[in-house]
């Protein structure tokens, strides 16, 4: 949800009880406004999201997904400056959540884990921290016990382990591959978990939805995901596939032209030793 007729049908539906939407700084608008990247404009500031959600007559839980770190502190000195005392009296929770740790088939994150923590710290009376990792869901990779592992070190430093408030954010497509890192990790903290599909992303089978509802415990589950039946499944799992394969060959081939690249630059550099001046050899 990013953008001005996207709230105003959320917070005119009654079946919605909680708005998601992401964050980033806008250059050219020069505040924080709702947008997924690579968008960078949009018609809905930070203040007016806020302004709306504490004043509509409905009551919705908010997640603000964050997608730079810059925007983290501005947005957390906004919520507890202007907003504390409506979300107090609405009962009205906050989720802040950002993918702090890189995950499967990612080599990077923007964020830095321990900074995003101590940031979201000082809002905590009425927010949950809701944490997880960068991916590519199209590699067909999995969550390891390594990122389960990196993710535990956070909150092991930050003493997070037995907060209940706590929500572990997790793509589902993913997850299913192996639950077992995270149905570990789930079993050793009070928070909850959050499954995902993201944006783009093709939406995920009932009969996918049912088995995590059966792995996890219902009432640490949460989910956020798009769904699809029967054919439309079998499709959408053939082309992310194939997608698949497609991205595999594609990194090989990068992989071998690098090695080529070398090959050349060294036979290059050798060849040019060679052909130095007479005056210049030694």
């Amino acid at each position: 949800m990013c953008s001005k007729a996207e709230l105003e049908a959320a917070l005119a539906d009654d079946a919605i009880t909680a708005i998601e939407t992401d964050l980033i700084w806008s250059a050219t608008q020069s505040a924080v406004v709702h947008a997924h990247p690579p968008a960078t404009e949009s018609d809905l500031p930070f203040d007016a999201f806020m302004d709306a959600v504490t004043q509509a007559p409905q009551r919705k839980y908010i997640k603000l997904d964050f997608k730079a770190p810059d925007i983290v502190q501005p947005v957390v000195w906004g919520l507890e400056k202007y907003y504390a005392r409506a979300l107090r009296e609405r009962g009205q929770h906050v989720w802040l959540n950002a993918d702090v740790l890189t995950g499967p088939g990612s080599d990077a994150c923007a964020f830095d884990a321990d900074q995003f923590v101590q940031a979201c710290v000082r809002f905590r009376a009425f927010s949950s921290l809701s944490l997880g990792w960068t991916v590519d869901v199209g590699l067909g990779q999995k969550y390891s016990v390594d990122h389960v592992a990196a993710l535990r070190a956070l909150l092991q430093r930050h003493k997070l382990l037995g907060d209940p408030r706590l929500a572990i954010s997790a793509n589902l497509r993913i997850v299913m591959r192996d639950s077992g890192p995270l149905q570990q990790l789930l079993d050793e903290c009070r928070g909850e978990l959050l499954l995902w599909t993201g944006v783009g992303e093709p939406p995920v089978s009932e009969g996918l939805v049912e088995k995590a509802r059966g792995v996890f415990p219902s009432d640490r589950l949460a989910l956020d995901v798009s769904v699809t039946t029967g054919a439309d499944a079998l499709a959408q799992e053939a082309a992310l596939a194939i997608y698949r394969a497609w991205r595999r060959a594609s990194a090989v081939v990068a992989k071998l032209r690098a090695r080529d690249a070398d090959a050349d630059a060294e036979d290059d550099f050798h060849d040019r030793a060679r052909r130095r001046p007479t005056c210049c050899r030694g």
